[in-house]
């Protein structure tokens, strides 16, 4: 299957069950929600003056917030993976459903399957520490230097310069990481594979498949990337004061995690089930 055609068929299923598949996603998105209105609020209790409705670089407020503000942002994009766990599970039900006359339906999608909740979403941890851990740990390491850092004078481009060399060298491992596991959760739902072996599996799926698989998170990544900040600018442009000021950003972030999870989810679902179908002997 192509990257076009594999985009074509995930946007064309996610348009024909558009409520369906944004339940499913709007819980990991209403996760992250609820990270990032609780971040701030941690912030705002530690540094009142701290600005709610955009990142501002002060000089006068110290590299600690800075610090703790990058490694909880981690911990959060982290919570939001952990929780997708479930939403691929029901994701991967309702698209092999698809084939079936009845409508898809998030409570009736293989029954037999809802004893393994807690697996899928154990599956999901394990593959967000081996994906993102190393960022987060090396993230953990610039909090604890922060401090330190803040006793000279060019503490701030030191701290920026390793903040750089972090992003440059445990970005690319995760998203590598990423890929090679993309297809754990589809694999463990459908062939009923452990943790271990759903992980081993998905690597040997993705093998000469990576440069599809990456393309897909390159396009809708991308694609929220620039939705987020561009709300954000025209949300900072227009909302200065007021409780809108401290929840806008949030809730715009909500709204485009529930609206474009579903294309990378359905399009793993689909190219799962494109290679069983190509694989003799793997159904």
């Amino acid at each position: 299957m192509s990257l076009g055609s594999l985009l074509k068929q995930s946007i064309g299923l996610y348009r024909s069950n558009f409520l369906l598949f944004l339940g499913i996603f709007a819980f990991p998105a209403l996760g992250h929600l609820c990270w990032i209105i609780a971040q701030r609020g941690l912030n705002h209790l530690r540094h009142p003056d701290w600005p709610q409705q955009a990142i501002v670089i002060r000089a006068d407020w110290g590299l600690s917030i800075y610090s703790v503000n990058l490694v909880l942002t981690c911990l959060g994009a982290c919570a939001y993976y952990v929780l997708a766990g479930l939403s691929l599970a029901a994701a991967t039900g309702a698209v092999f459903k698809q084939s079936r006359p009845e409508p898809a339906l998030i409570r009736g999608d293989f029954p037999g399957k809802r004893p393994h909740w807690f697996r899928f979403q154990s599956l999901q941890f394990v593959s967000a520490v081996r994906v993102w851990g190393i960022l987060v740990a090396m993230m953990g390491t610039i909090v604890f230097g922060a401090d330190v850092l803040d006793r000279f004078a060019a503490g701030m481009t030191i701290w920026y310069g390793i903040v750089g060399l972090t992003l440059v060298a445990a970005v690319p491992f995760g998203l590598w990481m990423h890929v090679r596991f993309a297809m754990a959760v589809p694999v463990s739902f459908i062939e009923n594979l452990p943790i271990g072996a759903a992980l081993d599996r998905s690597v040997q799926l993705t093998k000469g498949r990576r440069a599809r698989i990456f393309a897909v998170v390159a396009l809708v990544g991308g694609l929220r990337w620039i939705l987020g900040i561009a709300g954000s600018l025209l949300a900072h442009a227009h909302i200065r004061s007021g409780p809108m000021a401290a929840v806008g950003s949030p809730l715009l972030s909500f709204v485009l995690d529930a609206l474009i999870g579903p294309v990378y989810g359905i399009a793993m679902v689909l190219l799962y089930r494109d290679i069983r179908d190509q694989s003799p002997g793997s159904h």
